[in-house]
């Protein structure tokens, strides 16, 4: 037992010493520590370990115009497309650095699909965000739910009372004692 102790005392004490190999095996280890340990939301859509991924409204076919356009708008060459089932639609895309990443479309109703935006682990997360936002735009207008702006106050009325120009007033007879 005493020796066991003694041995993981050396050792620690034989770290600093060691070679940048295994200082930067260290450093990876904690980097991907910290990695599992990260998710970014932004509203509906998350961004994890190199993927964002987001829900939106439209038909399949609506949600692969999108990225079509969203691509060239952004002159990204899309080299690759596959079907990966009847459902799922992947897009292989890359800029003029040759940075690739990928872009799934899964049909998951007539009329909501699933977007994954695959950048890699050490991907541009902004690169993801930028693309997400540009497919929205090209998506038809029927299907971009915004919040009407108003300067008006909020207003509620109760369909089970009257309109206040009908009132009348009802007053009950004093108590008698």
């Amino acid at each position: 037992m005493r020796f066991r102790t003694v041995a993981t005392i050396i050792l620690l004490g034989l770290i600093p010493l060691l070679s940048g190999c295994a200082a930067a095996s260290l450093g990876t280890a904690s980097v991907f520590a910290g990695l599992a340990a990260t998710v970014v939301t932004t509203g509906a859509d998350v961004y994890h370990l190199g993927k964002l991924d987001s829900v939106d409204m439209g038909h399949q076919d609506e949600m692969i115009t999108a990225v079509r356009r969203a691509a060239d708008e952004l002159s990204l060459t899309i080299f690759a497309e596959t079907w990966e089932n009847d459902h799922s639609w992947y897009a292989q895309l890359k800029d003029d650095q040759d940075s690739k990443f990928g872009v799934t479309v899964e049909g998951r109703t007539s009329n909501m699909c699933r977007v994954r935006i695959n950048v890699g682990l050490f991907g541009s997360e902004s690169t993801a965000k930028l693309f997400l936002i540009r497919l929205r735009e090209n998506l038809p207008k029927v299907h971009q739910v915004r919040p009407k702006l108003t300067t008006e106050p909020a207003t509620y009325e109760d369909p089970r009372e009257p309109a206040v120009e009908d009132r009348t007033v009802i007053r009950k007879p004093p108590r008698q004692p």
